[in-house]
């Protein structure tokens, strides 16, 4: 997992929700989703022996997917808002996990 792709997308969605406040509710589930990616990848640089670090990678790379399928979804509503298309698409660059 490459952190710093997941910082940089995160800002981008915190730059939604102070550009436009009132999508800050939209923002904040994202922030809190990217939030879990990181846990999870601290639990798995803990990990030190199988079988539990490939359970903690299973963990995140599950994360991953589903963030990425999340913003398909989102991205395939005709009436997205500007503003939320440009952040989701920012989501392809990460390299997912």
């Amino acid at each position: 997992m490459l952190a710093f792709c997941w910082a940089h997308v995160r800002w981008d969605f915190v730059t939604v929700a102070r550009t436009w406040p009132e999508q800050e509710g939209w923002v904040l589930g994202w922030v809190e989703r990217i939030g879990q990616v990181y846990r999870l990848n601290d639990k798995r640089l803990a990990a030190r022996e199988e079988p539990a670090l490939a359970a903690a990678e299973a963990r995140l790379r599950a994360c991953v997917t589903a963030l990425g399928v999340q913003g398909e979804l989102e991205l395939a509503d005709p009436t997205l808002q500007p503003a939320w298309r440009r952040v989701l698409e920012s989501l392809g660059s990460t390299g997912r996990a």
